[in-house]
């Protein structure tokens, strides 16, 4: 292939989804069964103000990849890979460039991950390999993810049903969140006590309580004549 295709052998995923389905856990577990370590790229590590630094930083990850044969994880990626015609500045179109060639170059495997449906640069697209995309757990997932996270060393009260759990309808994410706070929660108690069906009750309905609802979410300033300022 190498004679016909000299470059871009290289896998690049795109994962895209909701907060808490899994995104970050399957490229976890992508790099596990390549028998490779993760190296996950910071976007707040790498963006830098200084004109030409976030270029260097880029090119940087990439070489830190190849040379520990790593997966490499892209979080948030819409926040580096978005459309170049959306750069307003040259050096966000600079960054850009430098991702799209660093991708072509790179033989191993990228995973780009997103929690929006975003605008990718026409080159990126074309870059992708794989695109992934991950929905909110079912009932049946649901009682899976709820019997993986919670250990049997946990110590359950009797009124505790996780078929019951599994019906209210949370992301794998909100059910670790959930299953924590309940624990927390009886441990004040005290050390002997079980973590009962109240706990896990209160706990999710702190996990729903305060999600990000688009839509319903509430304007911030000051309200005059009618208009928001």
């Amino acid at each position: 292939m190498r004679k016909a295709i000299p470059y871009g052998h290289g896998v690049t995923l795109l994962f895209t989804g909701p907060p808490g389905v899994g995104k970050t856990a399957s490229a976890e577990a992508l790099a596990h069964e390549l028998r490779r370590p993760i190296l996950i790229a910071d976007y707040s590590r790498i963006q830098n103000c200084l004109v030409g630094m976030t270029e260097k930083n880029i090119t940087r990850i990439f070489r830190e990849a190849r040379a520990r044969n790593a997966v490499l994880f892209w979080d948030e990626a819409d926040a580096m890979f978005y459309d170049r015609d959306m750069g307003y500045r040259t050096w966000e179109v600079r960054d850009v460039n430098v991702l799209l060639q660093e991708i072509e170059r790179f033989e191993g495997v990228c995973v780009l991950a997103t929690n929006r449906r975003v605008a990718l640069d026409k080159a990126l697209e074309r870059r992708i390999s794989l695109r992934v995309e991950f929905t909110p757990p079912d009932d049946v997932m649901r009682r899976q993810i709820w019997r993986l996270l919670l250990p049997s060393s946990v110590p359950l009260s009797e009124d505790v049903d996780l078929g019951e759990l599994a019906k209210v309808e949370l992301t794998g994410g909100e059910i670790k969140n959930v299953i924590l706070n309940a624990a927390r929660m009886a441990l004040i108690r005290g050390a002997r006590t079980t973590v009962t069906d109240s706990d896990f009750r209160r706990a999710v309905s702190m996990e729903t309580e305060t999600r990000w609802v688009r839509g319903n979410r509430q304007d911030i300033g000051f309200r005059a004549s009618g208009a928001h300022s």
